[in-house]
């Protein structure tokens, strides 16, 4: 009898809780807690019948529509946050995913209307990180020392696979020789403190800030750099070419046995240098960053860099460009604060959004206009910083440079210069283009991951004095999604 009552008294809980959820049902397009658009009601085909598509598609929108969805998933980080096994030095491991981790995921471009600010962050809400980093061997971790070990030995695999193919690369070119960094052990002094620190699939938590580990492939590095050389091939000798590879936030950690777990970013770096055809200008990035790494240069709770970073590469580009650049006193600067970026998104550490990071803008010297061509056809007159996405009720306010990932977008400034540059970037692109109008009077900017036009016929007819290939290293090295689309906008 009790049996019975108890199998009665669940049923009537389940059913108790689909009828509440038929009037509670979270009814938000875009989860703000997971930084994704939700799943919405499929739509019905007899094909999609046929092969459990619809019946499929119908789970998933109800689960993404649970009542208090949110809340259960607050719950979830806690109850993850205690998952692991404690490693040396108190560190917490987490064991890594199997299989190949090079899987690209890069930021969504939505066209915004300028009078739904609040639609447009919406939107962008769904915009995830560009994350195509590496995992280590299958099986248990027992500590930051094996996972260490095992990364490196992965990564070392490679390219030894790779070179003992292709044995006249074992040699670096004259390029890869010039962009030799100083040396990092004589720059960073280690802290030597034991700091505890957490694994998270591809992610390292450290206190209160979130790394990606970096893994490359040779192959990747090779194909982004012919990439870049097949668009220089077909352009003016008039026509400069530039590449700089920006290096992300642990190449520059404080703490050597955790710089360590991942691949060295100036190694791969310098084999993308490597190569270049003569036509293509190296800019070292990396070395004015690493002259600076105990200032903020990266976001702790996102994958990009600051402007404060990106300003340090623009002074490497400029001097490499034959430029004098303005100095950082001279600009006023605006911050913004309650920022929790991609990373904690991935991660959903309690540390990090106890201590959420402010975004740093340094507002433009020079007046412009600022015209962004979306992906619908549309053409918009917007500010190159935008201040409504660093307003309190917006999430992503790396948003605020360029207000984001967008096709086409043109910067008129009043520079008193006819010179003219374009640039293909990622994200990271965003926060660092702004420095450029001081230089330019043209400024192009492309994003090859949504520009359905040539770039290569636009560059000749648009007769660029200077073009610029910018993008992060853990986008290019890790595999050759973001390079396919370079080669995709320039045939």
């Amino acid at each position: 009898m009790i049996k019975k009552l108890n199998v009665v008294l669940f049923v009537l809980g389940l059913l108790a809780m689909g009828v509440m959820n038929l009037f509670l049902y979270n009814k938000a397009e875009v989860s703000a807690a997971e930084n994704r658009t939700l799943a919405k009601f499929p739509e019905f085909s007899t094909e999609a019948l046929k092969n459990g598509d619809f019946f499929s598609g119908i789970e998933t929108f109800y689960a993404d529509r649970f009542m208090f969805r949110d809340s259960w998933i607050s719950l979830n980080d806690k109850l993850m946050a205690l998952k692991g096994m404690a490693g040396e030095d108190e560190a917490e491991i987490l064991t890594l995913k199997t299989g190949d981790q090079f899987a690209a995921d890069p930021d969504k471009a939505q066209e915004k209307d300028p009078k739904e600010a609040s639609t447009a962050e919406n939107e962008k809400s769904a915009d995830t990180t560009e994350t195509e980093t590496m995992a280590a061997q299958a099986g248990l971790v027992s500590s930051v020392s094996d996972l260490n070990d095992r990364v490196k030995l992965y990564a070392r695999r490679q390219i030894a696979e790779y070179l003992a193919r292709h044995p006249e690369e074992t040699k670096p070119s004259a390029a890869a020789s010039e962009q030799a960094a100083p040396n990092m052990e004589t720059v960073i002094e280690d802290t030597q403190d034991n700091e505890a620190g957490e694994v998270k699939s591809n992610f390292l938590v450290l206190k209160d800030a979130a790394y990606e580990i970096f893994g490359y492939r040779s192959a990747s590095c090779q194909f982004y750099a012919e990439s870049i050389n097949q668009f220089a091939a077909k352009m003016p000798e008039s026509m400069r070419v530039f590449s700089l590879v920006a290096p992300s936030h642990i190449e520059f950690i404080p703490n050597k046995k955790y710089r360590e777990m991942g691949s060295s970013q100036e190694e791969a770096i310098q084999l993308i240098n490597s190569f270049f055809s003569p036509r293509i200008t190296p800019v070292d990035a990396r070395s004015s960053l690493l002259s600076h790494y105990q200032d903020y240069l990266y976001f702790r709770s996102d994958h990009h860099w600051t402007a404060r970073g990106a300003y340090y590469a623009y002074e490497a580009f400029v001097k490499t460009a034959g430029f004098s650049p303005v100095t950082l006193d001279k600009y006023e600067k605006k911050e913004f604060p309650g920022f929790l970026g991609t990373l904690y998104d991935k991660t959903r550490s309690a540390k990090i959004a106890a201590n959420p990071d402010t975004v740093e803008v340094f507002m433009p010297l020079v007046e412009s206009t600022f015209q962004i061509h979306t992906a619908k056809g549309g053409v918009l007159n917007w500010n190159v910083i935008n201040e409504n996405y660093g307003k309190p009720s917006f999430k992503n306010k790396y948003l605020v440079f360029l207000s984001g990932d967008e096709p086409l977008s043109v910067i008129t400034t009043n520079v008193d210069t006819d010179r003219k540059i374009l640039v293909f970037k990622d994200s990271y692109g965003n926060a660092f283009i702004p420095f450029l109008m001081n230089h330019y009077k043209e400024i192009h900017v492309i994003d090859p991951r949504h520009f359905q036009a040539n770039a290569a016929a636009y560059a000749v007819e648009q007769g660029f004095d200077d073009v610029l290939f910018l993008n992060y290293a853990v986008v290019i090295a890790g595999n050759q999604n973001f390079a396919k689309n370079i080669q995709r906008v320039t045939q």
